[in-house]
């Protein structure tokens, strides 16, 4: 299987609801997502879903992602993805798709990203995007094969 891990991309501080689900993506951000979004097209990258997160800034960044592509995958969010660990339900997702990108935000996507490969010295920067490839089986040996960041 082949898993793309996505942060969204660079977001506004706040928001006038004061809630931090609620903050949009700036202008820049928005052409970061594009920017990725293009760079996954460039690079062949197949993509059968998109999950993302409720928030509207790890929408955004998925929509935009979307648009770009030649291909367009399903798309779907889940409430868990917002400020929970990654739990049994992300994992019936790789069951289901066999080239997934998730797009969320932090902690979650790092905390998926170490429950995957054990590893703990990667940045997830916004606008960063994670290729892993793996047995949906076994979550603990995912390995990355490559990754893109966009600078703001």
């Amino acid at each position: 299987m082949e898993l793309y891990i996505m942060r969204h991309a660079q977001a506004e501080p706040s928001c006038p609801s004061g809630q931090d689900i609620d903050r949009n993506l700036t202008e820049n951000g928005l052409k970061q997502a594009n920017v990725i979004g293009q760079f996954i097209k460039n690079s062949h990258w197949e993509i059968q879903h998109i999950l993302y997160s409720p928030a509207n800034r790890a929408k955004e960044t998925a929509l935009q992602v979307y648009m770009a592509l030649k291909n367009k995958p399903s798309l779907s969010t889940i409430d868990e993805m917002y400020m929970s660990p990654p739990t049994s339900t992300i994992f019936e997702y790789f069951r289901k798709y066999q080239k997934l990108l998730i797009v969320g935000h932090n902690p979650f996507v790092s905390n998926l990203t170490f429950s995957l490969t054990g590893k703990t010295e990667i940045n997830f920067y916004t606008a960063t995007i994670y290729k892993l490839e793996g047995d949906p089986q076994i979550e603990d040996k995912f390995s990355i094969c490559d990754f893109h960041h966009v600078r703001p």
